[in-house]
């Protein structure tokens, strides 16, 4: 490479390439007069640095210094020159080199690290007088009676959704087959996939009760010297726990299982006692027969909720928009409500 004064002055202003700045560091190591050019004593004196080199390359420098030093000392005063092109040259080469490596290196193994957030225990205590709602992360909604207290993880741990109560709550649970949804109470856990039902443990009581409303759940003691046994509910069922005797029981309500309807006709003596049940009907039924017991319009398009069935019990005293939005929550569905009535559509 024949270097020019251009080279040079590329050279100190950062604008060659790597090789190319090696080859006129070497020269001006070689040629000290030439920084005469470029450097004066007051540059010198003035001259600072905050950059660290690299163990390396310091050492390296250290000794080629040192070595000329020894042997010539009468070239004491471009020595320093040599230095500061030294310094310059590792500094705006020899470090950019290093740290870029060094950044891709650390960048390459933050990559591989896989960002996990650590569970906080989440505490939610009802001070108030009213029902009061809660929204958790996976889109079950749980709402806590005066002076229920509610904890969970957030985020779940694991491959489980637990939930510890203390006082009363009515549960909404998204589905999630891969992610069971218990909910402990004292003794008594509550499993469920995705469902409704209600669960009350009142500190001053004795009795700790699960009753089911839609879905399938199962109940069992978490200590297994009171009992080892399993009980499954199914829509209206009530499962009652005594902590103080540790007898557990389940009232089975009668079910009255409906036909799947095409046309709409009018329902006679199918309520029973205040209360309806339906076993596994199609939505379709399910909106037609909702529609006639609470004399309302219930639009929504067949293809959309095609294959889509309900489970569950319902009262007079059940309020019908709480009825939709509740089988909405559960089937992805969205209800909106008109003059005429409500309309049911897919999210």
């Amino acid at each position: 490479m024949n270097i020019t004064e251009k080279d040079i002055e590329q050279f100190f202003a950062n604008e060659c390439n790597k090789a190319d700045a090696e080859e006129i560091g070497l020269y001006l190591h070689n040629n000290p007069t030439e920084l005469n050019k470029y450097l004066n004593e007051n540059e010198w004196q003035n001259f600072k640095t905050d950059i660290k080199l690299h163990p390396a390359v310091s050492t390296k420098m250290f000794d080629i210094i040192k070595t000329e030093t020894i042997y010539n000392r009468k070239k004491y005063n471009w020595i320093k020159y040599v230095a500061a092109a030294a310094i310059l040259f590792f500094g705006v080469f020899g470090i950019k080199y290093f740290t870029t490596n060094k950044a891709i290196t650390e960048n390459k193994a933050i990559a591989k690290i896989e960002v996990t957030q650590q569970p906080i225990l989440k505490t939610t205590t009802n001070k108030t007088n009213k029902i009061i709602t809660i929204l958790l992360k996976d889109g079950s909604v749980v709402n806590v009676e005066p002076n229920g207290e509610l904890k969970y993880y957030e985020p779940f741990e694991n491959n489980k959704r637990s939930i510890y109560l203390s006082g009363a709550a009515k549960f909404k649970v998204a589905k999630d087959k891969t992610k069971p949804f218990t909910v402990y109470s004292n003794e008594i856990a509550t499993t469920a996939i995705g469902t409704i039902f209600s669960v009350t443990s009142l500190k001053d009581k004795n009795t700790t009760s699960v009753k089911l409303y839609e879905g399938k759940v199962v109940v069992f003691s978490i200590n297994k010297n009171i009992t080892t046994k399993q009980y499954f509910l199914l829509p209206g069922d009530e499962f009652s726990f005594n902590k103080r005797t540790n007898l557990a029981k389940v009232i089975t309500k009668q079910k009255i299982e409906t036909k799947p309807i095409t046309t709409i006709q009018k329902i006679d003596a199918e309520i029973t006692n205040n209360w309806f049940m339906f076993n596994n009907q199609s939505l379709d039924a399910v909106f037609i027969q909702l529609s006639q017991m609470y004399n309302t319009t219930i639009n929504y398009n067949k293809t959309d909720i095609a294959k889509m069935t309900f489970i569950g019990k319902i009262t007079k005293k059940d309020n019908v928009e709480n009825i939709l939005n509740d089988i909405a929550l559960l089937n992805n569905l969205q209800i909106t409500k008109t003059n005429k009535g409500y309309n049911i559509t897919k999210k």
